[in-house]
């Protein structure tokens, strides 16, 4: 029964976070509380062993949008609300409303996930509420330390510009999902008990945890060792972390 019929708002979920942060173990975890994550998802690779456990029709139209915006996913400016109109003109905004009442009209939560949603929000905001979804959002905080050393191992990023990314990403979140259903979730907590902290995020979310799954996310996914593969802050990333003014 389609959750519109029935006068209950469908429910997006979305995991913001930066690049290398984490939300893909996150994004996973959203399984064990009846989340679905879409049927076509990015394929695993060297750099996620794992998976991105992102749908690729989302990712696909960010990044469209990105280049509408002027922008690309290394960009720290902040979106101008102009800019945002001409979204609406070039049809942007109509296809993601489509795509997201596409993903929701089994009246089952849809759990999005994308790192380029965080600078993105103002146009997903506007989306939501074309939609008329109820949106909540999980916000996944890695330190920026570990987020740089993974850069510079996968795109030969410099540290300094990882960390005003970070920073961005970071501000953006909370900003954009200000005075909404949300949560906070750590990246080493979550790999270190990842029960409490669904759990956890079950209760933020109002969301039910389903144990086989859970059991599944405990025995099978989140791999410590891997996750371990990054150095300790303070390790062997050369800090040039920008200092704030």
């Amino acid at each position: 029964l389609d959750s519109r019929m029935s006068g209950t708002p469908s429910r997006v979920i979305s995991v913001l976070g930066m690049h290398r942060s984490g939300t893909s173990v996150v994004a996973r975890s959203l399984l064990t509380l009846g989340v679905s994550l879409g049927d076509r998802l990015m394929c695993a690779d060297r750099f996620n062993e794992r998976g991105y456990w992102e749908a690729t029709d989302i990712v696909a139209l960010n990044e469209e949008v990105l280049p509408a915006l002027g922008r690309t996913w290394e960009d720290a400016s902040p979106i101008s609300p102009s800019a945002l109109e001409q979204l609406s003109g070039a049809g942007l905004e109509q296809r993601a409303v489509a795509l997201i009442g596409h993903r929701t009209n089994a009246g089952v939560p849809f759990g999005m996930k994308d790192p380029r949603t965080a600078v993105l929000l103002p146009f997903w905001h506007r989306v939501f509420a074309l939609a008329e979804v109820d949106a909540s959002f999980v916000i996944v905080v890695r330190h920026p330390d570990q987020v740089a050393a993974s850069l510079s191992r996968r795109n030969g990023m410099p540290p300094a510009w990882s960390h005003w990314l970070w920073i961005s990403h970071m501000l953006a979140a909370l900003e954009g999902s200000q005075g909404q259903r949300r949560t906070v979730v750590a990246y080493p907590a979550i790999v270190n008990d990842p029960e409490a902290h669904v759990h956890r995020m079950a209760v933020s979310l109002s969301l039910r945890v389903d144990p086989p799954r859970l059991a599944d996310i405990k025995q099978g996914f989140i791999d410590r060792p891997l996750s371990r593969g990054l150095p300790a802050p303070g390790g062997d990333v050369p800090m040039r972390c920008p200092t704030l003014a």
